[in-house]
Order: structure tokens, then C-alpha cells, then sequence
């Protein structure tokens, strides 16, 4: 019986196999590059937060090589699902400034039949800090004296801050002579009609709000809840005063951060279990070391215990 001879036979499987390698090819690209945009979002995570992470620890003086590689290797890999990835370099070369290089190996699925067997991704974040020359707080200002007459951090430095006048006993004769610091504490014109904020920055001078109440735009419910025992409020402190009513206005010196405890602001507007009669008016807490995330750096000469620190990619 004669064969008959095709010259096509086998062109198939031929083809076949070329149209897997081709197939598998464009698979690598879909699969192996979403799995290097998946490393690269988790390093990008994990490089932010040790970048604000190694910032904060610099901004209170806590700035040491073992303690910055301890602190980026664990957000590094805390942000990797796999815990695969691993801190280059942490640079501190640049005052006030951080940049942190972090890596992973990622052994890929299919690009192996186009001779990529593993791929490197990299991400970086820089960070910097400062003190604080700008931000927006409730509009409510406090005296530096009262600041310089306490314990930064002290558990027992709980201080009350009047919104009367200040005599001679306090010290803080910071007032155009003859006059004094109008209160420990004073309450100021805010940014428009109905919003409670203040938007300031340090040389200012601030205008009062005139009156012993809060000030229009600030209602009873959002005080009560800003200023709840606990809180730690960022304020502005102010070092001159000029004028009265109307026509006064407070030098902005820097910022500080009040731990609440206590307040009488209004009859209405008192701490839970304060008794808050007649004009009595005050504040009460512990001045605390505050790191602020959405101030403006500034060129300050005193932080006041804050500082405000941002991503700077």
C-alpha cells in the first residue's frame, strides 16, 4: 500500500509552539509587570511612612543611625504583604531632610521564557521637618509667658489659663507700657463667616474678637468636642499685645501645643463635670512636644515643643 507524504505534517505543532511562546510572552507582560506595580506601591508605602517616621524621631533629637534602620526596616517591611523587601540607604545628608531608598527581588511567574527570571524594584521617599511658621488652629491664642512658666512634658505641669487680665504676680508684663497681657489667653477674629478656624503665621499680628464669648462661627458642640479633656490642641502664643476691644491685636511669637484637661470657655461651653459660673473664663492642660503634619515649615527661632513634618518627594 503506497504512503502518501504530506510536506505540512508536523507545521502545525510548529506553530502551536511559537504561538505559546508568544502567548506565555504577552502573559508575563500582564501578569509578572502587575505583580512589579503591586511591589512598587507596597515599597512606596513602606518608604513613606519610614521617611515621616525617621523625620519625627529627628525632630525631637532622636536621630540615631541603629534607631533609623531599626524604625525603616520594620515600616518597610510591615508594608510589604510578602515582608520581602529591604532598606538600601537612609540619607541625612541634607539638614532637616531624610530620604529613605528601599528594594525588593521579585522572582517573576512567566517571564522566565524570555530570559527575565527576577526583576529589582525600587522606591524612595524624602521627608522634611521644621518648626512651625504657619497654621490653621482654632481661633483662640495663648501667652507665651504661660508657655515659659511651665514643664514641657511634665505630668504634674498642669497650668490654667485665665482669660482675665494678668497682674504683676504673673510676671508677663509683655503689653505696651503701662499695660499688661489682656489674659493668658485670648479669642480671635476667625478666617470668614462661619468657619471656626484662624489661618496665621509667625510675625503676624492678630486681631481680637472682641467680647467675653466665643467667637460668631464657632459653635458650643464643635468647642466641646476640639477641646475634650484628652485632646492635644496646636494654639498660636503670642509675646506683645496692643490695643483694647476692638482695635487689639496679638503678636504671633510661635506655637504650641496645649494636652487639654480642662475648660470654662461659656456657661454652655465647659468640660464635662466643670462647674463654669458668671464671667470666669479658662483654660487648663500640660503643654506637650507636638509633631503637626499639615503646618507650614518655617524658619523659627523657638519651636515651642512643635514641629510639623511632610512627605517632599
Amino acid at each position: 500500500m503506497r504512503r502518501l507524504n504530506n510536506p505540512e505534517r508536523g507545521a502545525s505543532a510548529v506553530l502551536v509552539a511559537i504561538l505559546m511562546v508568544t502567548l506565555l510572552g504577552f502573559s508575563a507582560l500582564a501578569i509578572d509587570l502587575n505583580a512589579l506595580w503591586w511591589d512598587k506601591q507596597e515599597l512606596q508605602n513602606g518608604a513613606d511612612a519610614s521617611a515621616l517616621a525617621i523625620a519625627t524621631d529627628c525632630a525631637h533629637g532622636a536621630c540615631s543611625t541603629a534607631t533609623n534602620q531599626v524604625t525603616a526596616g520594620r515600616l518597610t517591611k510591615g508594608n510589604k504583604q510578602d515582608a520581602n523587601a529591604t532598606v538600601d540607604r537612609i540619607d541625612l545628608t541634607e539638614a532637616h531632610r531624610v530620604t529613605v531608598t528601599v528594594a525588593s527581588l521579585r522572582d517573576h511567574w512567566l517571564a522566565p521564557v524570555l530570559g527575565i527570571d527576577a526583576s529589582t524594584v525600587q522606591a524612595a521617599a524624602s521627608a522634611v521637618w521644621g518648626g512651625i511658621g504657619g497654621a490653621t488652629t482654632l481661633p483662640l491664642i495663648l501667652s507665651q509667658c504661660e508657655f515659659e512658666r511651665t514643664v514641657l512634658d511634665s505630668p504634674t505641669g498642669i497650668v490654667r489659663v485665665s482669660g482675665k487680665t494678668l497682674d504683676d504676680t504673673t510676671g508677663c508684663r509683655l503689653g505696651q507700657t503701662p499695660h499688661f497681657v489682656p489674659g493668658g489667653f485670648g479669642w480671635l477674629t476667625t478666617d470668614g463667616s462661619g468657619v471656626c478656624k484662624a489661618s496665621l503665621s509667625v510675625d503676624d499680628w492678630a486681631n481680637s474678637s472682641t467680647g467675653n464669648t466665643t467667637p460668631k462661627g464657632c459653635p458650643d458642640d464643635l468647642l466641646k468636642k476640639t477641646l475634650a479633656p484628652g485632646n492635644e490642641v496646636l494654639v498660636p502664643l503670642f509675646d506683645e499685645a496692643r490695643g483694647t476691644g476692638a482695635g487689639a491685636t496679638y503678636h504671633v511669637a510661635g506655637y504650641a501645643a496645649l494636652k487639654i484637661t480642662a475648660f470654662c470657655l461659656t456657661n454652655s461651653v465647659a468640660s464635662p463635670d466643670t462647674k463654669c459660673t458668671g464671667s470666669e473664663r479658662w483654660l487648663e492642660g500640660r503643654f506637650v512636644t507636638y509633631v503637626a503634619t499639615d503646618a507650614v515649615r518655617g524658619d523659627v527661632p523657638d519651636h515651642f515643643g512643635t514641629v510639623t513634618i511632610s512627605l517632599d518627594r
